[in-house]
C-alpha cells in the first residue's frame, strides 16, 4: 500500500472555525514530481452512542442540522473534548447530556471516518444498554443546542433508514456495527 501514499509537503491553516479548521495541503503524488493542494477539516474525534432501554426503545435525539437545513433523527453523540482521556468517557457524558439518560456500561462497537476524503477525525460507536432517565437534558451552555427526544422500539429502527427517516451517515453506519454485535452476541437484547 506504500505505493499508494501520497507526501504532504506543506499544510496551511486557511480558517479557524470554532469545531473545525480547514487546512490546504500541498501534496505529491507517488507516481509524479508535481504538487497539487488539498483541503482538509481537521475536527476533534467524534463518538456516538446508541442508547437501548429496558423495554427495547432507542432514546434517539432529534435537532436542526445546518448542512442539511432539516431536523435529523439521530443517537445521541458529540465531540470528544480535548480534556477528555477516552471516546467512552465523552459518550457517557454527551449521552447523559443530550438525553438526561444514563447506563451501567458501553460497550464499544467500532470506529470510522466519517468522511476521510475531506475530514481528518474518527467517531466511536458504543452501545449504552438498560439506558434509564435519571435527569432532564442539560445541553451546551453556549445555548446553541435545541433537542427533543423520540424513543423508538429497536426493530423499527431498520425501516427508519429504508425509508430515509433517518439520513445522517454516522448515525447508519453506527447501526451497522450493532447489527454485527448482535450477530457475536446473539442474546444481547434477551
Amino acid at each position: 500500500m506504500q505505493h499508494l501514499h501520497w507526501k504532504n509537503t506543506e499544510s496551511t491553516l486557511v480558517a479557524d472555525c470554532r469545531v473545525f479548521s480547514v487546512y490546504c495541503n500541498l501534496a505529491q503524488a507517488p507516481d509524479r514530481e508535481d504538487l497539487r493542494d488539498f483541503y482538509v477539516l481537521k475536527l476533534s474525534n467524534w463518538v456516538t452512542v446508541i442508547p437501548v432501554t429496558s423495554d427495547g426503545n432507542v432514546v434517539f435525539v432529534k435537532q436542526y442540522r445546518h448542512g442539511a437545513s432539516q431536523v435529523t433523527l439521530e443517537f445521541p453523540g458529540g465531540i470528544v473534548d480535548p480534556n477528555e482521556t477516552n471516546s467512552k468517557g465523552a459518550g457517557e457524558r454527551e449521552l447523559f447530556e443530550e438525553t438526561g439518560y444514563c447506563a451501567k456500561e458501553l460497550f464499544f462497537l467500532g470506529r470510522h471516518h466519517p468522511n476521510p476524503a475531506l475530514q481528518d477525525n474518527v467517531c466511536d460507536v458504543y452501545l449504552a444498554l438498560d439506558a434509564k432517565k435519571i435527569a432532564e437534558p442539560s445541553f451546551d451552555k453556549e445555548g446553541y443546542e435545541t433537542i427533543e427526544l423520540e424513543l423508538v422500539p429497536l426493530h423499527e429502527v431498520p425501516n427508519l433508514i429504508a425509508n430515509s427517516d433517518i439520513t445522517h451517515s454516522a448515525m447508519i453506519t453506527a447501526f451497522y456495527y450493532l447489527n454485527l454485535y448482535e450477530k457475536k452476541n446473539p442474546n444481547i437484547f434477551s
